[in-house]
């Protein structure tokens, strides 16, 4: 790939990725996402410059959102936690 395509590609998956965030950025604001925004741009770039289709990455990022969900809810716990303990104390 020459470096005009390269650079073309690397526009595109920007611009894609710019795209998907928006959509995504008020509900992830609401639900106080913590980890997701930031390393599901990074996955989906692997995605996006991989020419997958919308309607795969779309599902794909579902998939991905359960996940961080979950690590979100556990970190959640964790600072409570020690919160809790730091105040004990």
């Amino acid at each position: 790939m020459d470096e005009k395509n390269k650079a073309e590609t690397d526009f595109q998956t920007r611009l894609t990725q710019l795209s998907l965030a928006v959509k995504r950025s008020q509900s992830i604001i609401d639900l106080g996402k913590r980890v997701a925004i930031k390393t599901q741009l990074a996955l989906e770039a692997i995605k996006i410059a991989g020419k997958e289709e919308q309607t795969v990455i779309d599902e794909w990022s579902k998939l991905i959102d359960k996940k961080f969900d979950a690590a979100d809810e556990a970190t959640m716990r964790h600072e409570k936690w020690l919160a809790d303990a730091d105040s004990a104390e």
